[in-house]
């Protein structure tokens, strides 16, 4: 695969302060921008994983990402309204066109390796091949967002990036993934 270039990557902009703007209405997340997950042989992989986890822990299955929808989120957007969406619309075109031409229009090959988790709630596979390509992505639309004005619709821009796929999600106050041995169960 083609190496990444990071230098094509930043803005000037970068050095911008990074907090919201104290004008901006607090908005909740309601969208994102995700690659998502459809080679056979690793979406067979995590199936696989999830069969492990439900042989260990089955009361854990109903908490379990259905494999069809599987993705790695790359930003999170807290939108408010359809200007900003035109914005943020414009400002995910600019990049993925950046990482296509980065890929010298080869699709983007992701493979898994590892668990990881967050608190007790989440879940995930650590993306390890392909992690450099998705984090340049971000880097991208964070970039762009800047350049065009609307980075206040980016949720935690600066927020180091972990390249992820959600294998499990418990709902608030329940903690079933802490008692989950881990060793056990290899991706």
């Amino acid at each position: 695969a083609p190496n990444v270039d990071s230098s094509h990557w930043k803005s000037s902009n970068e050095s911008r302060p990074k907090t919201r703007s104290k004008n901006r209405p607090k908005i909740p997340a309601n969208y994102f921008a995700c690659v998502r997950v459809d080679d056979a042989e690793l979406v067979s992989k995590i199936r696989d994983f999830q069969c492990k986890l439900e042989a260990q822990r089955p009361e854990l299955k109903r908490f379990f990402i259905d494999t069809a929808g599987l993705h790695v989120t790359v930003c999170v957007f807290a939108i408010d309204g359809p200007h900003e969406m035109k914005k943020i619309r414009l400002a995910l075109s600019n990049a993925s066109k950046l990482l296509i031409r980065s890929l010298h229009s080869q699709p983007l090959q992701l493979a898994i390796d590892g668990i990881g988790t967050f608190g007790n709630r989440v879940l995930f596979g650590k993306v390890q091949h392909g992690q450099l390509y998705l984090e340049a992505l971000r880097k991208s639309i964070v970039a762009e967002a800047r350049f065009i004005g609307c980075i206040d619709s980016i949720v935690d821009p600066d927020k180091p990036f972990v390249a992820h796929a959600t294998f499990a999600k418990m709902n608030h106050g329940q903690n079933g993934i802490r008692d989950i041995e881990l060793s056990k169960l290899d991706i």
